[in-house]
């Protein structure tokens, strides 16, 4: 954005509650393969795949806490929680 660009408009509540919402679900969809890929972890112990699990594991669960970290910087911003 330029200097002579006027600021952007605050989302709207609706908006901003919406946008809660998906990321509160997407977070637990995220939970839930991360759990199978542990799972995957443990069936293929011993085996090459079973490290690719792990690490795939360990990855997304970094990125989902990234995620819910948004998720409670954006739901601190409400100024009256739903």
């Amino acid at each position: 954005m330029n200097e002579d660009s006027p600021p952007l408009p605050a989302p709207s509540r609706e908006a901003l509650q919406s946008a809660l919402r998906h990321l509160e679900g997407t977070c637990s969809e995220l939970h839930t393969i991360a759990d199978i890929l542990c799972s995957l972890t443990d069936l293929t112990a011993g085996q090459a795949s079973s490290c690719e699990f792990a690490l795939m594991a360990q990855f997304l669960t970094e990125r989902t806490a990234t995620i819910e970290g948004i998720y409670d910087v954006m739901y601190d911003s409400l100024d009256d929680k739903p």
